[in-house]
C-alpha cells in the first residue's frame, strides 16, 4: 500500500479502529488473525479472522470480522442517525462471506458516541421499522448508491479505552476540522464554551483535588508521582464516573494544553478501568447442590418481571434466584451472559449454581439469594461503563433489600 494512502487521516484513524477492536475481541476470550488472502497491495475486503469460545459468547467458532471507524449523520432533517456505507461494499461483503461459508460482524468505532457497536451482516439487513422509515434504506447520492443503518440496528458492546478515543480525536481529517469541547454529566446543549471549562476546573477540583493545569509539575519524573498520587482518588469513583472524568481533563487540556499530564492520567484512567473490567472467559465455576430443589415463591420486579425463588426440598433456609431472571429485572441483555458486565459481576462476588428438579432432566443456573447484593454492588460500582444501567441497577437492589427480605433472615 502506498506511503502517501498511509498518511491520510482516514487510513490512520481506521488502524486505531482496528486496534480498538482487536483488544476488545482478545478481552472476550478470541483469538484474532489477518485473513490469509490479502490483494498484493496489502489490503483485504475484511479486517479479521475470529476464533470465538462456542459457548456463551456473542460469537461462535469461527468468524470473519469487519472494523469501520464512523459517526452518524443525520437523516430526513436530523431526525434518524445513520451509519452509511456504499451499496456495492456491501454486496462484496456479502459474497465474500458466502464464499469463506462464514458470518461476517460489522464493528463501528464511533469517536463522538465514545462507543464500539457490532452486529453481524445478516441482522443488519433485518428490516427495523422507525417511525415511517424502514432501515437499512437505500439512498442514492452523487457518488452513487449508499445503504443507510439506523444506529438502533447495531448494539452497543464496549467502551473504547480512553487513550484510544484520544487517538482518534486528535487525528484530523481536514484542516477544518475542529476539535469540541465534551459534554459533563450536568450540563446542557445551550452552555458556552467558557461555562464548560469553568465547570470542568470546578469538577476536577472536586473529584481529584487538583487544579488543572496550574498544579501540575514542571518536570516528568515529578509528573509522573503527581499522576500516580490521583491513584486512590479515582479508585473511589464508580466505574462509570471514569467517562465523565475522562471528559473534565479533555476539555480542560482542549482549553489549555498539557499533553504530557493527559497522556500519563488516560494510562491511569485505562489501568484502573481495566483491572475493573478484567475477567475470566473459561467455562465459569459451577456448583451443584447435593439435593434436588423446588420453586416455592416468586417476586415481581418493578420492570413486571418474575423472579422465582427455588430452594432445596430438605432446606428451605437456602433458597436461590434464577439467574436469567434477575438479568432481566436489573434491565441486563441476557445474551451471552455468563460473560457479561453482569456474568462477570457473578464470577467476582459469587458463584453460579446449577438446580436440578427431583428425578427430572430440568435444570436452571442460579444464583444464591444470599449474594445478590453483593452481585448487584459488584456489577453497578466497578463492571458496568453505563449511567442509566448503574442507576437502574441501584434502584433494583433497593426494591429486592425490601422485597426479598423474608428470604433474608
Amino acid at each position: 500500500m502506498g506511503k502517501l494512502f498511509e498518511s491520510k487521516p482516514s487510513y490512520q484513524r481506521g488502524l486505531v479502529g482496528e486496534e480498538v477492536v482487536e483488544k476488545f475481541l482478545t478481552s472476550h476470550g478470541c483469538t484474532v488473525r489477518r485473513p490469509k488472502d490479502k490483494a498484493p497491495s496489502g489490503s483485504s475486503l475484511v479486517d479479521f479472522v475470529l476464533n470465538a469460545p462456542t459457548k456463551n459468547s456473542l460469537w461462535k467458532g469461527k468468524e470473519l470480522v469487519e472494523v469501520k471507524v464512523k459517526t452518524t449523520m443525520d437523516y430526513s432533517y436530523g431526525r434518524f442517525p445513520v451509519y452509511v456505507f456504499p451499496v456495492s461494499q456491501v454486496e462484496n461483503y456479502r459474497r465474500y462471506a458466502a464464499e469463506k461459508n462464514l458470518c461476517l460482524n460489522i464493528f463501528i468505532v464511533d469517536s463522538d458516541r465514545e462507543q464500539i457497536f457490532w452486529r453481524d451482516l445478516n441482522q443488519l439487513e433485518m428490516p427495523l421499522r422507525i417511525e415511517e422509515k424502514t432501515f437499512p434504506a437505500d439512498v442514492e447520492q452523487t457518488n452513487g448508491l449508499h445503504r443507510y443503518y439506523h444506529v438502533n440496528q447495531f448494539v452497543p458492546v464496549a467502551r473504547p479505552n480512553f487513550a484510544d478515543l484520544e487517538r482518534l480525536w486528535t487525528i484530523k481529517l481536514s484542516a477544518a476540522d475542529k476539535k469540541t469541547f465534551r459534554p459533563l454529566k450536568n450540563s446542557t446543549a445551550e452552555i458556552s464554551d467558557e461555562d464548560l471549562i469553568a465547570a470542568s476546573r470546578d469538577a476536577a477540583l472536586k473529584i481529584l483535588d487538583v487544579r488543572l493545569p496550574d498544579d501540575l509539575p514542571s518536570t516528568d519524573e515529578k509528573l509522573s508521582a503527581f499522576v500516580n498520587a490521583l491513584r486512590p482518588k479515582i479508585k473511589h469513583c464508580p466505574t462509570y464516573f471514569f467517562r465523565e472524568i475522562y471528559h473534565v481533563v479533555g476539555n480542560l487540556d482542549l482549553a489549555e494544553p498539557m499533553p504530557a499530564f493527559v497522556k500519563k492520567f488516560y494510562a491511569l484512567l485505562d489501568e484502573i478501568k481495566s483491572a475493573r473490567l478484567a475477567a475470566s472467559y473459561e467455562p465459569p465455576y459451577i456448583f451443584r447442590p447435593e439435593t434436588p430443589v423446588k420453586k416455592f415463591s416468586e417476586l415481581h420486579a418493578p420492570n413486571d418481571t418474575t423472579i422465582e425463588i427455588f430452594a432445596p426440598t430438605h432446606d428451605a433456609t437456602r433458597s436461590f434466584a434464577q439467574m436469567f431472571q434477575l438479568a432481566e429485572a436489573v434491565g441486563c441483555d441476557t445474551q451471552g451472559l455468563i460473560h457479561s458486565n453482569f456474568g462477570n459481576a457473578i464470577k467476582a462476588a459469587a458463584r453460579f449454581y446449577t438446580l436440578t428438579f427431583g428425578t427430572t432432566d430440568k435444570k436452571i443456573s442460579a444464583v444464591a439469594v444470599k449474594d445478590v447484593a453483593k452481585i448487584l454492588r459488584e456489577y453497578f460500582f466497578y463492571r458496568e461503563e453505563d449511567v442509566d444501567k448503574c442507576t437502574a441497577a441501584k434502584n433494583f437492589l433497593a426494591w429486592w433489600n425490601r422485597a426479598a427480605a423474608y428470604f433474608l433472615e
